[in-house]
């Protein structure tokens, strides 16, 4: 009899009614996934399984990953074919659920590496294609060893080379599919060094130098600048921070790692203490006008020299170590002077005014009364209200304040008439005719928010009684007036208006803006949460559609309701509030209504320290900085912060950001965070500025 015979006979005696194997009979509640490619893994999920149980799908055995007394992990073996999963047992054979065996994904493609060879300990980008984003998707491989992926892409996955490794290449797959590989990849590579930062500084200043093939400990690794032997702060198989050796002169790094060998940087290094801005003047005139900045380490190399103004670049007239005379450019409009050698920034903090040709180009309001107060725009007016001339009809105003651009002037008691404004001995006058009758204001908006067809009440003064002569815009669209009085007018909301400020026109009087937006409702709703998962502390956006002004509230499940910050009608910006777990997201409006942001899952905070932003008001010493992340401790005293190696303060903190005090100490470093028994992390790069 052929095997085919006998399992199908023994398949019907089984599945016959018995009552002495009924007891015994397995139960298979369902398969997880019911379809997948050869290689790939599946679970089955059931009840009274005995152990050394064969599974078999298309006459080939599937091999066993793990057991469980109720879930089974099998590997669709190669060469099968769909069709019912069967259950070889010692009591008998069981047929189970069908299992569709689909085809199989190619295999990813690595087609670079970066670095090409590394120690022991390096993170290693591979570049390729058909990667999961998700990185527990993918399984890599070095020399049979599994290699940790610590972040993916579809195109990139980044790993670190475990310790005792073989040179060999990485072998990746995914989901449990087919395997890619990649070039070879040499491991314990000879000494390299692919970059430094900063690209200058001063001596004592702290350099990062990065590449392959450091020794761990920092007194193993001998580092020169020129011939002149740089202190070791901090060591790492890819990572060295040293100190600007006393006497060191512009020249390349050199690292010489005992047994492995020694690399030089391809760039040189400058020796430049940082630029320091002290004075400048004078504080404002038109373009062409010679400025003299003070301060010192400018230096006398004018290639290395880079000045601009409010980003403008300046031309350099002269040069001294502690003065450059630089000539204001054509076009600038003002902002402040910075002062760049050799990468190093030095910024004047009080801003420049360049004036222009003296120009009118608008009043608001375009109409006022004896005493009111008007703003003229334009440009070429003096800073100072002494050196500015305003005159209606020849009769003079009060300059109450100046700024280049603008001016607010008191109106003074005369006739209608042309407005003219005189600074820096020129002449310039408004077109048209200034209007000095009492101009229309706008008190209140009766309500502030409402659908079409609402009846909007217009509250303020100087509107008269003459309904031919208002005009009503609501965001630029005209509506119909009911009704006007001189402190009131009343219109209607037309379908198909937008939100916006509403405008109201007088006749010759001119017109008046409402200070606050009037909101028309209408369908608002949350389209995308993103992303879609996170621990306490992680920024979410939702964006959607008719968010309107006010108070915005979020709430989470297991939390109390948290404030939105409001970036516009499409976007909202949340962080997840401390005690919130899994489950539907709601938007609260200040309107009473309550809009489904869709399902957020809270995941586990990582564990250990880890910091993902810094957040700062400034960047000088001793302004405040948020540091972003998670595994802080509630207690501030609890955290130890330092930059550079000094200490820095914490003023609050919350397990997933600390508010700290940037230190006086100015210069490029990382923040180190330890947290006592959770373990200590280091931020990204950060510059802090001398004052």
């Amino acid at each position: 009899m052929t095997r085919a015979f006998l399992l199908c006979a023994t398949l019907l005696a089984a599945l016959a009614p018995t009552p002495l194997h009924a007891q015994a009979r397995p139960v298979i509640e369902r398969l997880e996934p019911t379809s997948g490619p050869p290689g790939s893994e599946f679970d089955v999920v059931g009840r009274r399984i005995p152990s050394g149980t064969r599974f078999m799908l298309g006459g080939q055995s599937c091999p066993i990953v793990r057991q469980s007394p109720n879930r089974w992990r099998l590997v669709v073996p190669a060469g099968a074919q769909s069709g019912t999963l069967v259950l070889e047992t010692p009591s008998g054979v069981f047929a189970g659920p069908r299992f569709r065996v689909t085809q199989g994904a190619a295999a990813p493609t690595i087609t670079a590496l970066r670095p090409p060879s590394a120690p022991a300990g390096s993170m290693v980008v591979l570049e390729g294609s058909g990667f999961s984003p998700r990185a527990t998707d993918n399984r890599v491989t070095l020399g049979g060893r599994t290699v940790v992926v610590q972040g993916a892409t579809p195109t990139t996955l980044r790993v670190l080379v475990p310790p005792g490794v073989p040179s060999g290449p990485f072998r990746v797959s995914v989901r449990g599919g087919p395997a890619g590989e990649s070039p070879p990849f040499g491991v314990g590579a000879s000494t390299s060094v692919t970059s430094f930062v900063p690209a200058a500084g001063g001596i004592g200043s702290r350099v990062e130098i990065l590449g392959s093939g450091f020794a761990p400990a920092p007194g193993q690794n001998r580092v020169y600048l020129n011939d002149r032997r740089a202190r070791v702060l901090e060591a790492s198989p890819t990572r060295l921070l040293v100190s600007v050796p006393r006497g060191g002169t512009t020249g390349p790094f050199t690292v010489d790692v005992r047994a492995r060998g020694q690399a030089t940087s391809r760039t040189a290094f400058v020796v430049q203490e940082p630029p320091v801005a002290r004075r400048y003047a004078p504080h404002f005139g038109p373009p062409g006008t010679l400025v003299t900045l003070e301060g010192n380490h400018f230096g006398q190399n004018l290639r290395a020299l880079r000045v601009t103004l409010g980003g403008v670049p300046a031309r350099v007239r002269d040069l001294g170590p502690r003065r450059i005379v630089v000539e204001v450019p054509a076009g600038v409009a003002g902002g402040q002077w910075e002062v760049t050698v050799n990468g190093l920034r030095a910024v004047w903090p009080e801003p420049y005014g360049a004036t222009a040709m003296l120009r009118v180009d608008r009043v608001d309001p375009p109409a006022a009364g004896p005493g009111a107060e008007v703003h003229i725009y334009g440009q070429g007016f003096d800073p100072d209200p002494a050196g500015d001339i305003v005159r209606l009809s020849g009769v003079t105003g009060q300059v109450v304040s100046a700024t280049p651009d603008h001016l607010v002037v008191i109106v003074p008691r005369a006739p209608s008439g042309p407005l003219e404004v005189q600074a820096y001995g020129q002449t310039a006058r408004l077109a048209g005719v200034f209007n000095a009758a009492a101009q229309p204001t706008i008190a209140a908006l009766m309500p502030e928010a409402g659908t079409a067809g609402t009846t909007l009440e217009i509250r303020g003064a100087n509107f008269g009684n003459r309904r031919g002569l208002v005009d009503v815009r609501l965001a630029g669209r005209s509506l119909a007036v009911q009704s006007v009085r001189d402190d009131r007018i009343v219109v209607v909301v037309p379908p198909g208006a937008r939100s916006g400020r509403v405008q109201v026109t007088v006749g010759a009087r001119g017109g008046a803006t409402s200070p606050r937006r009037f909101e028309v409702l209408g369908d608002a709703g949350v389209a995308a949460l993103t992303p879609a998962s996170g621990y306490e502390g992680t920024e979410l956006t939702l964006r959607g559609q008719g968010y309107p002004r006010g108070r915005l509230m979020v709430q989470f499940p297991g939390a109390r309701p948290v404030q939105a910050d409001r970036r516009g009608p499409l976007e909202l910006r949340v962080r997840v509030p401390r005690g919130a777990t899994t489950g539907p997201v709601q938007v609260m409006l200040p309107d009473g209504r309550v809009l489904s942001a869709g399902t957020f899952q809270v995941v586990p905070t990582p564990a250990g320290v880890g910091v993902t932003a810094i957040e700062p008001e400034c960047a000088f010493s001793g302004c405040a900085v948020t540091l972003r992340g998670y595994g802080f401790a509630s207690n501030p005293a609890s955290n130890r912060v330092r930059f550079n190696g000094q200490a820095v303060r914490v003023r609050t903190a919350s397990p997933t950001a600390l508010v700290i005090t940037l230190p006086d100490q100015a210069g490029n470093g990382r923040f180190q965070i330890t947290v006592r028994r959770r373990g200590e992390a280091l931020s990204p790069p950060f510059y802090v500025q001398p004052r």
